[in-house]
């Protein structure tokens, strides 16, 4: 029954967004980067039956330590990139479990760094996972919603720029609200 109702035959694109709060830990291997974040983020794009793209944007604000010795440390990040998603397999039965797998460019703003570095700017691959509750459309409603929560991996590889930093993990935790 669902899987005629969440990808039928005809295969039509469908517009999606999925819209997230969350929580970030970031740090790095040796210890140099580190600090915790809060941000939102949203996915714009289109899904078929078995695959989809969207165009991500997240804005996170917080303090992440990049150099001890001068206390420069960036204030957020604000950035985005391309992402592709299962598609409508994603929709199961009354619920979604969504792999989204992008890669991400960010500007994030420096206090207290020393003049010949600037801003920091970071890049690097994502891997999120959305997990949740879908609540099927009325007969007037053709897209289907469902809240939830995501999980995410972010890895910041290094910065164009002046900032030379060893590899970044940043862990995201929180809710998601899926539309499509």
């Amino acid at each position: 029954m669902y899987r005629d109702l969440y990808r039928p035959a005809s295969n039509p694109g469908r517009f999606t967004l999925t819209a997230r709060a969350f929580f970030a830990n970031v740090g790095s291997g040796d210890g140099r980067v580190n600090g915790r974040l809060g941000g939102a983020g949203f996915d714009i794009g289109q899904a078929w039956n078995f695959i989809g793209y969207a165009v991500t944007f997240s804005a996170f604000g917080g303090q992440v330590q990049l150099d001890s010795k001068t206390g420069a440390y960036a204030t957020g990040l604000i950035g985005g990139g391309p992402t592709l998603s299962m598609g409508r397999l994603a929709l199961a039965q009354r619920g979604y479990i969504d792999a989204r797998l992008g890669y991400d460019f960010y500007y994030a703003p420096v206090r207290n760094a020393p003049a010949e570095r600037g801003n920091y700017a970071p890049h690097g691959p994502r891997l999120r996972l959305d997990l949740g509750l879908l609540f099927r459309p009325s007969m007037t409603m053709r897209a289907f919603h469902g809240l939830g929560v995501t999980l995410g991996y972010q890895g910041l590889i290094t910065s164009f720029g002046g900032w030379n930093l060893p590899y970044s993990h940043v862990l995201t935790l929180g809710f998601s609200y899926f539309l499509g």
